[in-house]
């Protein structure tokens, strides 16, 4: 067995295991438009996608998900210059199954339309910067498009691993130090994946959700994140009531925490819009509220 005596020898040995089970846990899928389904913005927030994609801190690995009725809808990804002039020939990606999923696997501009005529025109457009450095610029007007805009990167499917950026066991002995922080931070957000299956109430610890019944963790609350779920488990819901949200005017009610009684965020009981339908019945829960882990 080899000699680990040396400081240098053990650092050198514990980054190559991490190395080896290093799993991409950093990734997450955000919902365009957090509470809104895709589709053409209301007349109350005409800027929907705009504002949006401004406060999403979109990474490698990441996917957006764009939810829509198929018969009504669709999506497509163009250059920047069709961006602008809302022109949606010839896309570079065209998916119409009502649950697209796009992943992201490159730095850089990325643009996004309806693929049905008149909802560019409408403000149903998406436009993200990914990457530090990469500014997300204005392409609001025609005169931003340059004459020939580049294609960008076409990703569909599942979401992939990011490429390994490990160190060689040859590096200097700083150099692996810094790669050996980095991958034991990986080791606890990998024992926070895989341990914990459940969502508790982050005031008693009481279960109230599971997390396989997640549908998105890219929902807007009223204190920040928030996450959608298909089911809770003891809680009680409060009175119905309409309440004005991102998407307009819905009926919804208040969830408590069946135990301390901390409101933990709202059940969806009618979505008036066709696009909306999808929630009703379902539970935001604001992350605020809830914490993860074998409680």
């Amino acid at each position: 067995m080899a000699n680990l005596s040396s400081p240098n020898r053990m650092l050198a040995f514990l980054f190559l295991t991490l190395v080896q089970i290093q799993s991409k846990v950093f990734c997450y899928q955000y919902k365009v438009g957090d509470l809104d389904a895709w589709g053409t913005p209301t007349s109350s927030n005409p800027q929907l996608y705009k504002k949006w994609s401004t406060h999403q801190n979109l990474t490698i690995g990441d996917s957006l998900l764009f939810l829509y009725p198929p018969s009504q809808d669709s999506v497509i990804q163009v250059t920047e210059e069709s961006f602008v002039k809302c022109n949606i020939k010839d896309p570079i990606l065209y998916m119409n199954n009502g649950n697209s999923l796009f992943n992201i696997t490159s730095k850089g501009q990325f643009y996004f339309t309806s693929g049905v005529a008149g909802h560019c025109q409408k403000n149903q457009k998406l436009h993200i910067a990914v990457g530090e450095g990469i500014i997300s610029e204005n392409v609001d007007s025609a005169d931003a498009a340059p004459a020939s805009a580049p294609s960008y990167p076409t990703v569909f499917g599942n979401i992939p691993v990011a490429a390994s950026t490990s160190t060689p066991a040859t590096s200097t002995s700083s150099q692996l130090t810094s790669t050996f922080q980095d991958r034991v931070v990986i080791i606890f957000e990998m024992e926070e994946v895989i341990g914990a299956r459940l969502y508790c109430c982050s005031n008693c610890r009481n279960h109230v959700a599971l997390h396989d019944d997640v549908i998105s963790k890219a929902f807007q609350g009223k204190s920040g994140r928030a996450f959608l779920f298909g089911h809770a488990l003891n809680i009680s819901v409060g009175s119905k009531e309409d309440r004005e949200l991102m998407t307009g005017l819905h009926t919804v009610a208040d969830v408590y925490c069946s135990d301390c009684h901390q409101v933990l965020g709202w059940k969806y009981e009618r979505a008036y819009e066709e696009s909306q339908k999808y929630k009703e019945g379902k539970f935001v829960l604001e992350k605020a509220k809830i914490v993860r882990e074998n409680c």
